[in-house]
């Protein structure tokens, strides 16, 4: 089975599910399941500095970053989207069994469809 983890970010300092997603995903891998990640450079105010849409081994899992866009206006700052990861989606979802959507990112799987 082939699993893929959707989450707006996995930085550190984001905390509680961004960091159990990463725990997750090694979980699911050290059962046999081929698991992976995709996911934004968020990492807060900043952004993870890595090359965008090659999987990398991150803390021993699979995962794609890509770009995001934030709005300028703070009081929704933390809306982010990625274009790129929605494209990807689209040309990727068929080669997954199953996704695994974390936060609030069902507007960008439904797109997807």
């Amino acid at each position: 089975m082939k699993i893929l983890h959707v989450i707006p970010s996995i930085a550190k300092v984001r905390g509680g599910l961004s960091v159990a997603v990463v725990q997750m995903v090694k979980s699911l891998r050290n059962t046999g399941v081929d698991a992976e990640i995709v996911t934004t450079n968020d990492n807060e105010r900043m952004e993870l500095d890595l090359q965008l849409r090659i999987l990398h081994k991150y803390e021993d899992v699979p995962v794609r970053f890509f770009s995001k866009f934030s709005p300028f206006v703070h009081a929704v700052s933390e809306f982010d989207f990625s274009i790129d990861l929605t494209a990807w989606l689209w040309y990727h979802i068929h080669d997954y069994d199953l996704i695994h959507i974390h936060g609030g990112l069902l507007g960008i799987v439904e797109s997807v469809k």
